[in-house]
């Protein structure tokens, strides 16, 4: 009796083992406009920090198993959360995110919204980069 227990909670075990092993997910993430790939669009596991990034043609691969969720996300592109289930290539059309954005403040480090910037700041126009003869943009900063 305590053999056929053990054997059919090793038969429960494996099994259970076998549908939570991870496999190769691959695929292509093309703009649902154009039909071009889509480089440098972050892949991840939701929930874990295990990720990639699309290749030059929009191609991807990455180990997870069929109960994770693959979060897709870009820059100017809406966010897309598909689980994985019994698939083994996953091709995504991503759409643009055509949401307002707010004023921005870009300080030479990081982002801050013009809300809570509490440094000084000034505003560099097209006209005013026109007017003066450099090299480079970094020379029109300076001074």
């Amino acid at each position: 009796m305590r053999k056929l227990l053990l054997l059919l909670f090793l038969c429960l075990l494996s099994s259970g083992l076998l549908t939570a092993q991870d496999r190769t997910i691959s695929g292509k993430v093309i703009d649902v406009k154009t039909g071009e790939a889509l480089p440098g669009v972050s892949v991840s596991i939701k929930g874990t920090t295990k990720g990639t990034i699309t290749g030059v043609d929009g191609t991807y691969s990455i180990q997870a198993s069929s109960e994770n969720t693959l979060l897709f996300q870009a820059i100017g592109l809406v966010s897309q959360e598909i689980i994985v289930g019994n698939q083994s290539t996953l091709d995504l059309s991503m759409t643009i995110d055509t949401t307002d954005l707010e004023e921005v403040v870009i300080t030479g480090y990081r982002d801050e919204d013009k809300r809570t910037f509490t440094g000084s700041a000034t505003a560099v126009t097209s006209k005013s980069i026109a007017l003066v003869p450099v090299a480079s943009i970094d020379q029109i900063l300076q001074g």
